[in-house]
């Protein structure tokens, strides 16, 4: 839809236990918080009332509407990894580099706007319950999930993060090499880290194993420069992706064992040899880490 000259993009989203009134009040106190600051998010455009949320009914079901600003470009899924010019991957760095510097400020005021911690809501990094015949992957699992919540959460690194950042919730623009975020939902009180860790594994999913190093090198080469560019990155920050990507390779593997086979090149490709390499413990990828931990 138009108004006042501007796209603008009506979202209607089916009310559930995560998605509440007030769980999406506290995304758009953050959305609107980040855009102030030059976050690169889409905008939530209050109605004619002045309210940006709207509860909505329809036979019974009840919908949350919110209008958004419309991101320029097209869904960065779209785009093969290999496509992307350096600029634009700097650019991705740099838009998720500026939006965790934002984050580290943001402390609301009314404690009924604070988002859940990571734990708590649906995302990528939980683990889903397996059949007894996937035991021996559920248990390692289990343990890489130990391991993530054992690492510190020291306010340099943890903080307020999008959590579901795969390349279908960017919106790329080519022409200018500009990039919005989308789709804060599941936003939740998590590292840092893990932002970094799910575009990575994202744009390597379709990748086969042995052209990932290359691939993989140069991806998180120039978005880490990018997010450089707008925000200090600790050496152990870079050094603790392996420990996210092992967690979610395995995490992934439970949450579409369920659906594998069904017809989505993503899904249909990610448990390919999964099982066999999480057991063996195997890296997802090995890109030097060292070396890109004290990157310039």
């Amino acid at each position: 839809m138009t108004a006042g000259g501007f796209e603008r993009v009506l979202r209607l989203t089916p009310v559930d236990e995560e998605t509440t009134p007030g769980a999406v009040r506290a995304t758009l106190h953050w959305l609107g918080y980040a855009a102030a600051r030059g976050g690169a998010v889409c905008v939530p455009v209050p109605a004619a009332d002045g309210a940006l949320l709207h509860e909505l009914a329809d036979d019974g079901e009840r919908y949350l509407a919110v209008a958004y600003e419309r991101a320029p470009g097209r869904r960065a899924e779209e785009v093969p990894v290999g496509d992307w010019s350096d600029g634009a991957l700097r650019a991705l760095g740099a838009a998720v580099g500026r939006l965790h510097a934002i984050s580290a400020a943001y402390m609301p005021a009314d404690p009924r706007l604070l988002r859940p911690e990571w734990r708590a809501v649906g995302n990528c990094f939980r683990p889903d319950p397996l059949p007894a015949s996937e035991g021996a992957v559920a248990a390692e699992a289990e343990r890489r999930l130990a391991a993530v919540e054992a690492l510190p959460r020291e306010r340099a690194d943890y903080g307020l993060i999008h959590t579901d950042l795969h390349l279908g919730n960017v919106c790329l623009d080519e022409a200018v090499e500009r990039v919005t975020i989308l789709d804060w939902d599941d936003c939740s009180y998590g590292w840092y880290a893990m932002d970094l860790a799910l575009l990575l594994l994202d744009a390597l999913v379709l990748c086969p194993p042995e052209g990932r190093p290359a691939s993989g090198g140069r991806f998180l080469r120039h978005l880490l420069a990018g997010y450089r560019s707008e925000r200090a990155l600790a050496p152990r920050v870079v050094l603790a992706l392996p420990r996210f990507l092992a967690l979610l390779q395995a995490a992934l593997y439970t949450q579409v064992w369920a659906h594998r086979e069904g017809g989505d090149p993503w899904i249909d490709a990610f448990p390919t040899g999964r099982r066999e390499r999480i057991l063996a413990q195997a890296p997802y990828v090995d890109l030097g880490w060292e070396t890109l931990a004290g990157a310039t």
